[in-house]
């Protein structure tokens, strides 16, 4: 919009009009050349990199490490296996049968290849006790969760990729060539600076507007006749260096490169920005001069001369001749208002304005992560404060026969181990192993109501258990207090879904008020 208004203004003649060719000597260039120059070294900076995911990444890689090493079924060993293979390409194994979508599988490649350098650390060895943790396991698949979609939609940004298609404008704006890439030829064979720069004739090779090195060698270029040019005087004091002359099928690069130099002196520009593009077009837009002369034939021109300019700017002195280019028509009507470079700088401007808002997501994004962090530290506190309270040992009770210890070794499968009131199984992370052992907490209930020598004052010498009706069950007392009670089982107990006489003072098992106080802390955290 701001560009659409300074070129209604430049149509209403109250810019600055041309400068004549005689005044060339002066310096009277140096304007037209600053104009140019600011946009010539916006377009040669580099984008600035404000935001990386490296920040992120190595919170995110820890998280799925140590998830990983707690996963079952040896699924951290294949797939540090596997960790460099694609995911169409996995073999038979414990990460083949999770059947992972590409996404998931990036992320447990990340994670693996963080665990294969550092499987050996203090910090996941304490990890991988959370094994003996249900609750605290669930609470960590939560987190690797979590840091699996914030990666995702950080990876959605694409903020490098975003860099890369402004810098791709920006290099288009500045350097795009009409021959050969490495050379930079003003005119092509049979073409000179007027048919080139100005479009003499309506010639083919009338280019002016194609990148910014092109017109700025147009504009300040040595002048072809009259023995020397003040063209390049005229643009600044130093642009005379490795200037040379448009020729036919000549190689101006050097010349462009020292134009160049020159203006990275003059407008230095530091970080680019949208607003800062949108300037430097304002300010050049304000330097192109209104169509003059008796026939109105100079129109849309970016430099000195006369009224017949378009025939005759060669960059020499003569007052009828000049320096600089003639832009077409067709140029600034449409939708493209200006020449092709300044397509390319709107571009450019327009994908930084977005770039500054997919950083502010960025930055969102960061610092969910770092809440991750915090909950991981977190729960790393509750599992070492869990460790830390001494668990008492039970003696396995001498009337509990070793047959009954074997019995629960034999099962090697969790749901077989769970179904045997005696047993218990000691690892919640696996389902297969040998990890079934003796409930000595059911066991010695069992001795208690089958032998009847409890703590509490319970029954006579054959325990709660040999009253068969509930009325005799619920009669047996010590003073007000009841020995047994008519109920179902509790965990841990023979037979827990039938009804009968039981021992009142039976307390459930420790692993499940730890169970109740664990997810209430969880609770607080999440």
């Amino acid at each position: 919009m701001r560009d659409a208004i300074v070129i209604l203004i430049a149509a209403a003649g109250t810019l600055c009009e041309l400068v004549s060719a005689s005044e060339t000597e002066k310096g009277a260039l140096q304007e037209h050349f600053h104009a140019i120059c600011r946009l010539a070294s916006i377009a040669d900076e580099r984008v600035p990199v404000r935001h990386t995911a490296a920040a992120t990444a190595d919170t995110l890689e820890r998280i799925w490490a140590i998830n990983l090493t707690l996963a079952p079924n040896k699924l951290a060993e294949d797939v540090i296996a596997n960790v460099d293979q694609g995911v169409g390409s996995l073999k038979e194994g414990p990460a083949l049968k999770m059947k992972p979508s590409p996404n998931t599988w990036l992320v447990w490649q990340r994670g693996a290849k963080l665990l294969k350098a550092k499987q050996d650390t203090d910090e996941l060895k304490q990890w991988q006790r959370l094994k003996g943790s249900p609750d605290l396991v669930t609470q960590l698949r939560a987190i690797a969760k979590k840091a699996a979609r914030l990666e995702q939609i950080q990876r959605s940004l694409d903020l490098a990729g975003n860099r890369e298609r402004i810098q791709s404008h920006l290099i288009k704006a500045l350097r795009t060539r009409q021959t050969k890439e490495d050379m930079l030829v003003i005119a092509p064979r049979g073409s000179d600076r007027p048919k080139a720069c100005c479009g003499h004739g309506g010639h083919p090779s009338h280019n002016a507007g194609i990148s910014l090195e092109f017109d700025i060698v147009c504009l300040c270029a040595t002048g072809v006749t009259n023995g020397e040019s003040k063209s390049a005087a005229a643009c600044c004091p130093n642009c005379n260096a490795n200037n040379n002359k448009i020729a036919a099928d000549t190689d101006l690069k050097a010349t462009a490169n020292n134009l160049l130099n020159q203006c990275k002196k003059l407008e230095p520009t530091g970080n680019i920005s949208s607003a800062g593009i949108h300037a430097a077009i304002a300010a050049f837009m304000q330097k192109l001069a209104t169509p003059t002369g008796a026939d109105k034939a100079v129109n849309y021109h970016f430099g000195n001369g006369g009224a017949s300019f378009k025939d005759n700017c060669d960059g020499d002195t003569d007052v009828t001749k000049g320096a600089g280019v003639n832009y077409k028509q067709t140029d600034f009507t449409g939708n493209t208002k200006g020449p092709k470079w300044m397509y390319e700088l709107r571009q450019a401007a327009d994908k930084l304005s977005q770039l500054e808002s997919l950083e502010t997501q960025a930055k969102i994004v960061e610092s969910a992560v770092e809440e991750l962090n915090i909950s991981l530290t977190a729960l790393w506190d509750l599992a070492n404060a869990a460790r830390e309270i001494p668990t008492p040992t039970r003696a396995v009770p001498a009337h509990v026969s070793e047959e009954k210890k074997l019995e629960c070794a034999k099962v090697e499968k969790a749901a077989d181990c769970r179904k045997k009131p005696l047993c218990k199984w000691t690892k919640e992370t696996e389902e297969t192993g040998k990890y079934c052992d003796l409930n000595t907490t059911a066991a010695e209930q069992q001795a208690k109501e089958q032998a009847g020598t409890g703590a509490t004052g319970e029954a006579a010498s054959t325990g709660c258990s040999r009253y068969q009706n509930k009325p005799d069950c619920e009669n047996d007392k010590t003073g007000d207090r009841k020995n047994c009670a008519w109920r179902k089982g509790k965990e841990g107990e023979p037979q827990p879904e039938k009804e009968m006489c039981r021992n009142s003072s039976f307390i459930a098992s420790k692993k499940f008020a730890l169970t109740v106080v664990s997810t209430a802390f969880v609770a607080l955290l999440f």
